[in-house]
């Protein structure tokens, strides 16, 4: 049986601005530094025996946080969806951009932007990192810091939501610092704890949609 405990980066400079990160990046703000902290409080509670997370800086400095003087493995697959010649843009000039609307509303009708990544191309190297995790043999515990987009990608796996259906999943992004629990045995999955937040102070929320 393998444990997954799954949390996003904490909040951002650029999350605070409002604007879109994709690949692109930025660093943790002070409430991001702090949920990270609070979040690494709660993870004493679990016996982690592996630590993965996104290479890209924010998500990385969230792992260090949480855990910090372990060893902590950067996996390619891990990265947010790049959303190309739009990151770095504010996401209110975006939101009349048809294929910014059809990433979020109509995922099925979706493309890329330019530049950037499909969502087939995302859920293949994220299905490719689950089947590496299934493949293993012994019982584990692996922490695992991403990304917004990343994580509404895996729980419709996990959920076995189609791509047509994302929309039950994207209206709220997870909050950095939440924690997600789920099993894993033969690429069958159990949701047991979703976005336990009780560790984390009140904050602003962001969205990504109209409202």
């Amino acid at each position: 049986m393998i444990y997954l405990y799954i949390t996003r980066h904490g909040m951002t400079q650029w999350n605070e601005e409002g604007r879109l990160q994709g690949h692109g990046d930025s660093p943790l703000t002070t409430q991001g530094i702090k949920d990270a902290q609070a979040l690494s409080k709660l993870m004493k509670h679990y016996p982690i025996d592996m630590i993965y997370s996104s290479p890209l800086m924010r998500a990385y400095q969230t792992a260090c946080l949480v855990f910090p003087n372990r060893s902590i493995i950067k996996d390619e697959r891990l990265k947010e969806m790049s959303f190309g010649d739009y990151e770095g843009r504010y996401v209110s000039e975006l939101l009349d951009e048809e294929d910014y609307d059809a990433l979020w509303n109509h995922p099925e009708t979706f493309d890329r932007i330019p530049h950037g990544e499909s969502y087939a191309e995302v859920y293949a190297r994220l299905h490719s990192f689950l089947d590496e995790l299934s493949s293993l043999k012994e019982e584990h515990h692996i922490f695992i810091a991403i990304h917004g987009m990343l994580y509404v990608i895996l729980m419709s796996i996990i959920k076995e939501v189609p791509i047509k259906e994302l929309t039950t999943l994207n209206r709220s992004i997870i909050r950095g610092g939440a924690l997600t629990i789920v099993s894993l045995e033969e690429h069958s999955y159990h949701l047991l704890k979703e976005t336990i937040d009780t560790h984390l102070d009140d904050t602003k929320t962001i969205s990504y949609t109209k409202k």
